[in-house]
């Protein structure tokens, strides 16, 4: 579903319009249909098309040692995480150019 969201948003946005999704984060991995982690190069294919105008990694709330403000993770951290938790989620803000 999340693709297709994305493909739904890209679709109906207004050139210059504005898409905010967040995606878990890590090394590759899928469960049944519904449990999707995002490496680079399905997180870039899920938002083909769209201009990235802020992209961030951080840790989710339930890993260990979170806390508010310092959850910020590099894209080269986050790439080397893997399920189970701590999940890295990828904040992204993006344009329909």
């Amino acid at each position: 579903l999340d693709i297709k969201a994305t493909d739904v948003a890209f679709k109906i946005l207004k050139s210059g319009g504005v898409y905010i999704n967040t995606v878990p984060y890590g090394k590759h991995f899928v469960e049944a249909a519904h449990w999707r982690i995002y490496n680079a190069e399905n997180l870039y294919r899920m938002i083909l098309g769209f201009e990235i105008i802020h992209k961030e990694f951080f840790l989710s709330a339930t890993a260990p040692g979170f806390a508010p403000g310092f959850g910020s993770v590099s894209q080269q951290e986050a790439d080397n995480y893997e399920f189970p938790p701590p999940h890295v989620t990828v904040g992204l803000v993006l344009r329909k150019p």
